[in-house]
């Protein structure tokens, strides 16, 4: 979600990476409106440069991605592998209790 409430479709951030053969998994994460997180799961050796501009033009100015390297990508409550993820619009929504990554290992899942 943009700073202006806009949405940006989940599948943008899987053609950025799809061309980058050093990607084996990624999870992107927005934590606040300015704050993507993005976890990876890359051959040694896989650098994102330049991509990280990339997601702050299509998440808008001023926003920052972290990346964070892992040896495997969160996986949901059920076990799926999601992609991308918006823990402001959830929040905006009204879903479930936001501050929580249920994908995130050690934390209790989210419980609407």
């Amino acid at each position: 979600m943009r700073p202006d409430g806009s949405l940006v479709f989940g599948g943008v951030f899987l053609a950025m990476f799809y061309e980058h053969d050093w990607v084996q998994q990624v999870y992107v994460l927005q934590e606040d409106v300015d704050r993507i997180r993005i976890h990876d799961k890359r051959v040694p050796g896989g650098t994102f440069d330049g991509l990280s501009r990339v997601v702050r033009e299509a998440m808008g100015k001023g926003r920052t991605a972290v990346w964070e390297e892992v040896d495997e990508v969160p996986r949901s409550r059920i076990g799926r592998c999601l992609h991308a993820r918006s823990l402001v619009r959830e929040a905006r929504a009204g879903l479930g209790r936001p501050e929580r990554d249920p994908g995130r290992e050690g934390e209790p899942p989210n419980r609407a």
